[in-house]
């Protein structure tokens, strides 16, 4: 897991206020975060992963400018969400891009990336308020989206994300589907 400011947060309840990153991130071939057989990492701006075993991660006015690569689960906010996560007026304009190093189409396959948030688990839910991206959302598979590439709410009907008053303006470019939200 790489983030901007934390790879992975796993304390019980975080919040991080007016963060910003500047920098790019690239996860390349051999590194931990750039295995495709790794569902479970995250690449992001602000945090790779909010791990399960936090509670709350909150983001308020928190921005990212740097370029964020990886093979998936990218995000300009947070790469993987495994919890309960709040993105209030965080913004993004870096390129976020998953890759699979040779820039090639691969269908069937998930690249989960998005402008805020790669992909949320389906134990947690997400919350973004008031939050944009104008940079470009590039994958090589599924799952490519200016606000979040893939919500996985499949098993738990009480679950539920929301995203409200967010817009994209950046392009979005998928090799597959486009992203659930």
């Amino acid at each position: 897991n790489i983030g901007g400011l934390v790879g992975t947060s796993n304390v019980y309840n975080i919040a991080f206020i007016d963060c910003v990153n500047t920098g790019d991130i690239t996860a390349s071939n051999g590194n931990v975060a750039a295995s495709a057989n790794d569902s479970t990492y995250g690449v992001g701006g602000i945090i790779g992963q909010g791990a399960s075993t936090s509670k709350v991660i909150v983001l308020d006015s928190c921005r990212n400018s740097g370029n964020i690569t990886a093979v998936k689960n990218v995000g300009g906010m947070i790469g993987f969400a495994f919890t309960k996560t709040i993105v209030t007026n965080c913004g993004n304009s870096g390129t976020i891009e998953a890759t699979n190093g040779n820039k090639s189409v691969v269908y069937n396959s998930n690249s989960n990336v998005g402008g805020i948030i790669g992909i949320t688990d389906e134990n947690g839910s997400i919350d973004v308020f008031a939050s944009y991206n104008s940079g470009n959302v590039i994958g090589w598979g599924n799952k490519a989206g200016g606000i979040m590439g893939a919500d996985c709410d499949y098993t738990s009907s009480s679950r539920q994300s929301k995203i409200y008053n967010c817009y994209n303006t950046g392009n979005i470019y998928s090799g597959g589907d486009k992203g659930d939200a």
